[in-house]
């Protein structure tokens, strides 16, 4: 049975309400729904180049954190699980206690964003949260989104162990998140905790291992010259080929150079990205 709405809850579904009728009438299309203590708010915004294409973005309003995030569901380049609203508003919008104008201008500030976008500020465009809880039923339902349930290894007091883990490559991010198991508030398998993220521009190699379908990633840390090594691997051999595979095709349309290899019974070469690109196609229907 679903709980009764405090005050605060019906003067914010009261204002969603009221909103939702001035966009329809701008032509921006506006849906509501409400999952658990979520709120979700999905936008339709025409598109500067087209308009009878549309931006589709997604504005999550988290009533246990008290927390405001937008994300983009079709601009390829930041839909990937980045929060886009500490660029769009100031910090008052991060609270869910806003009015009926606050909405408003905000929503006119989401509109003022897309117009200013450009291919080249997409990548400095969000921001990620380490720690904080993610729903992947929208992240890896994103345009261009490779994900993989798999394990990752982790040093936990003195001894390594294989975590449970999902992985997601997008155009510019790699991230990894743990499965949330201690949430006080709702045991969703659908909901993880990021643990790591780096761009795809801060990895200086990668390698799959001779024994095993283990896959080692190198970054570097904040463009300085300390290195963090990841461990990801599968039961399944085949899935660490596809990581290997993607990784190659997304850091080459990023234009951008590393140290690859590929360490398979009776073959240890250096591999170049161009030598791989037939490889590449068996996966591409994945990450379409």
């Amino acid at each position: 049975m679903e709980k009764e709405l405090s005050l605060n809850e019906k003067l914010l579904e009261s204002h969603i309400i009221e909103v939702q009728k001035k966009l329809n009438k701008e032509k921006i299309f506006f849906q509501c729904e409400k999952k658990s203590y979520e709120y979700y708010l999905y936008l339709y915004f025409p598109s500067k180049e087209n308009n009878n294409k549309k931006i589709e973005l997604l504005l999550l309003i988290n009533l246990v954190k008290n927390r405001i995030y937008l994300y983009s569901l079709n601009l390829i380049q930041i839909s990937d699980g980045r929060d886009l609203l500490p660029f769009i508003a100031n910090k008052l919008y991060n609270k869910i206690n806003i009015n009926f104008f606050n909405l408003i201008q905000l929503m006119e500030n989401i509109q003022i964003f897309l117009s200013s976008l450009t291919d080249k500020n997409l990548s400095q465009i969000g921001r990620f949260y380490l720690g904080e809880e993610y729903n992947i039923n929208i992240i890896s339902n994103l345009k261009h989104i490779y994900s993989l349930n798999c394990y990752h290894c982790d040093l936990i007091n003195g001894n390594y162990f294989d975590i449970p883990c999902l992985i997601t490559i997008s155009d510019d991010y790699f991230c990894l998140y743990e499965y949330n198991n201690n949430n006080k508030y709702i045991q969703d398998s659908n909901k993880f905790s990021l643990v790591f993220y780096g761009t795809l521009k801060s990895i200086i190699s990668f390698k799959k291992s001779l024994v095993g379908s283990i896959v080692t990633i190198a970054f570097r840390k904040d463009l300085t010259d300390k290195i963090f090594s990841l461990r990801i691997m599968s039961d399944i051999d085949e899935e660490m080929d596809n990581i290997m595979d993607i990784l190659i095709k997304k850091i080459k349309n990023i234009g951008y150079r590393m140290n690859i290899y590929a360490k398979k019974k009776g073959n240890v070469p250096n591999i170049n990205i161009e030598a791989t690109e037939n490889n590449i196609k068996v996966h591409e229907d994945k990450i379409k």
